[in-house]
């Protein structure tokens, strides 16, 4: 840390609800010691997460150049097929 700045916490955050709605908040330590960690699903088809595993296997694509959603696809789990 540079000495010159001894009062200010190592770690900047803005934590965002919109581009230009945010709030800062300052931290000691990265991760934060507080931080718990846990596992996500993503399901595209309802464009949802969640902690648990989806019956379907899902995919969506999107254009890189303007970022939009270009397909969404679903299929059901087979037997043989491994859960993603």
């Amino acid at each position: 840390m540079d000495s010159r700045y001894p009062d200010i916490p190592s770690v900047r955050m803005e934590v965002r609800e919109s581009i230009d709605k945010y709030t800062v908040r300052h931290e000691a330590d990265f991760p934060i010691a507080r931080t718990t960690y846990a596992e996500m699903y993503l399901d595209a088809v309802s464009g949802s997460t969640s902690r648990e595993r989806t019956e379907t296997v899902s995919q969506a694509d999107y254009a890189a150049k303007d970022g939009k959603l270009s397909s969404i696809s679903g299929l059901e789990l087979r037997p043989n097929l491994p859960a993603i």
